[in-house]
């Protein structure tokens, strides 16, 4: 296989919601996460880049990941923002989602720069319960496509870039009827 044309800039959570998780549920063992509320219990994330990795990233059109932790029967949208200006972005629109399931909102280059110069905001829209979203997840480099991320760049061969994924430990997840079997502690 080549070299990689796709790096992923995992966002620190900085700011999120309060709210217990839902009676009955849980998050997988091992994993961590963090609940989205409505309109002002908002979610914000940033990155840390040192200059010439911000000037890389900033020029380049991207993806914006989150990873649903929790299954939902429910819509949902997702509204995101730039977090000092509060430039509107986009938003995600989460539909019966099952845990480890992720979704993306794609950035224009100058969207990529302003969330990476200034972070950004996540607002919940609908639903009825927080949106729980795997957070940075210590770091874990093998976890790095659950956590809420930046994917830069786009593969010369989407089928080399799918197997690598395939082939690596982020494809490993709990399996079951509809988000896996966990060992409950």
């Amino acid at each position: 296989m080549s070299q990689r044309q796709v790096r992923y800039l995992p966002a620190q959570v900085v700011k999120a919601s309060a709210a217990p998780l839902p009676e009955g549920k849980s998050i997988a063992r091992g994993w961590s996460a963090v609940p989205l509320g409505e309109d002002r219990d908002e979610m914000a994330l940033a990155w840390q880049l040192d200059a010439a990795a911000f000037q890389l990233a900033a020029g380049q059109n991207s993806r914006l990941r989150l990873t649903v932790a929790l299954d939902y029967r429910d819509a949902q949208l997702v509204e995101v923002f730039t977090r000092h200006s509060n430039e509107p972005i986009g938003t995600i629109d989460i539909r019966y989602a099952y845990v480890f399931q992720p979704f993306e909102l794609l950035l224009s280059s100058e969207q990529t720069a302003a969330a990476l110069e200034q972070g950004i905001r996540l607002v919940r829209k609908g639903g009825i319960q927080p949106l729980w979203v795997f957070d940075a997840l210590d770091g874990t480099e093998e976890r790095v496509m659950f956590a809420p991320h930046l994917m830069i760049g786009e593969p010369d061969c989407r089928i080399e870039e799918a197997l690598h994924t395939m082939l690596s430990l982020s494809s490993l997840q709990p399996f079951g009827w509809m988000e896996g079997c966990r060992e409950e502690s």
